[in-house]
């Protein structure tokens, strides 16, 4: 079964700056742990410390994983070009490009005061939610910037963001199943997918390849 990730997680994401909007999180799917697993107070790293950043944020997507069963969900790795382009762009252009998704950095402290005022039953799902733009399952790479300025997205206001790839929301596809089970590249040691290489990246090898031998 494929479907793209449920608009029920990703409309709660204009809920960041607005504390009085009614969160209404995508239920756990069946057999899911009722007992909350994630510790929202740990989720506390800004993305100017870049490893710790990544760290909290792929630790976010092995909990979806889980929480939802999405086979494919991939880790993500920090990528260099992705962070200059979102430094390199003015506040109109902080938006998806043709090969990326442009999610603003995340209101730590909201996030948790929302999280601290959720039912018991829902805590999971609700900190997930709010950090939906960071957890489609194809994405495999991120980059986050300062933009040194102050933007507005919607009712989002910002300093920081990211993009992450290498794909357009349209594109982005998640798989149910057993986390981890469709994953075309292998796992990493923490279970999430690896990012396949590309046919063409393949074959221009080969081809590489068969040239050093014909000289």
């Amino acid at each position: 079964m494929k479907a793209r990730i449920g608009v029920g997680i990703l409309v709660l994401f204009c809920a960041q700056l607005v504390s009085s909007v009614v969160i209404r999180p995508r239920p756990k799917v069946s057999g899911a742990p009722i007992e909350p697993t994630i510790d929202a107070t740990k989720l506390n790293v800004p993305i100017k410390n870049r490893q710790a950043f990544l760290d909290m944020i792929n630790y976010l997507r092995v909990e979806a994983a889980n929480i939802y069963q999405i086979s494919n969900m991939h880790q993500l790795t920090w990528d260099n070009d992705l962070e200059k382009q979102v430094a390199s762009k003015d506040c109109s252009e902080m938006k998806d490009g043709p090969n990326y998704m442009f999610a603003a950095a995340p209101n730590l402290e909201l996030n948790l005061r929302h999280w601290s005022n959720a039912t018991k039953e829902k805590k999971d799902e609700t900190i997930i939610a709010l950090f939906a733009p960071f957890l489609y399952a194809d994405e495999s790479k991120i980059g986050c910037a300062s933009i040194g300025k102050s933007c507005v997205s919607s009712i989002v206001e910002f300093t920081e963001a990211c993009f992450l790839g290498p794909k357009h929301s349209d594109n982005v596809i998640e798989k149910s199943g057993t986390p981890g089970s469709q994953c075309s590249g292998g796992k990493t040691d923490i279970g999430l997918c690896v990012a396949s290489a590309s046919k063409l990246s393949f074959i221009s090898l080969i081809l590489i390849v068969i040239f050093m031998i014909s000289i």
